[in-house]
């Protein structure tokens, strides 16, 4: 696994670094302005995920965070920041980052948000998730969604419940309808309110 830490505080970075070596057969790089992130992803394109922080020279906002996703596609980019409003989280979700960690989460908490963004999944504070009321999800609507939750794709989750693409496309239209939201991020946006 390469990652590359982006943040402008050294202390940060040291001790963020302190966390990763705890990881198996890493390689780490370092950045502490947007220019040196394309200067270290254009150097080593085997880098499989930028943690990025928001609020460091050259970034900012979730604008920076689309045009990385764009620039560098097959990169996959965890937000950190001490700014974890619902809006914040949202809005970089929707720029393309694949996971957002707040600043004052525990060092486990890091560790399983890579594990699961580098297994191709999303990360999603629960602290982020939107106060909403309850809504009458049936039993394979909740399965769906807690598959969703997991970043599983359409065909992941039809091969999981053993239920053809098109009926799990069905599920989804139903259960965006029922949660009254658009896409899958604004839908797992509202999990922790939703699912037991």
């Amino acid at each position: 696994m390469h990652i590359l830490l982006a943040d402008d505080h050294d202390l940060f970075r040291e001790g963020i670094r302190l966390i990763l070596q705890r990881l198996d057969d890493i390689a780490i790089y370092e950045a502490s302005n947007r220019e040196e992130i394309e200067h270290q992803l254009h150097q080593n394109p085997s880098i499989d995920i930028l943690l990025l922080d928001l609020n460091m020279p050259g970034v900012g906002s979730a604008k920076s965070v689309k045009e990385i996703c764009t620039s560098f596609p097959k990169l996959a980019v965890i937000v950190i920041s001490g700014n974890d409003s619902t809006h914040t989280i949202e809005t970089c979700l929707q720029a393309g980052a694949a996971g957002f960690v707040p600043k004052d989460s525990s060092r486990e908490m890091m560790l399983s948000a890579i594990h699961i963004v580098y297994g191709g999944g999303k990360f999603i504070p629960s602290k982020a998730y939107s106060n909403c009321d309850a809504y009458s999800l049936s039993h394979r609507q909740k399965e769906i969604y807690e598959l969703i939750i997991e970043g599983q794709s359409n065909k992941q989750i039809a091969s999981h419940l053993n239920i053809s693409e098109s009926t799990v496309k069905q599920h989804i239209t139903e259960l965006f309808r029922k949660l009254n939201v658009s896409g899958r991020v604004q839908a797992i946006l509202k999990a922790g309110a939703t699912l037991p």
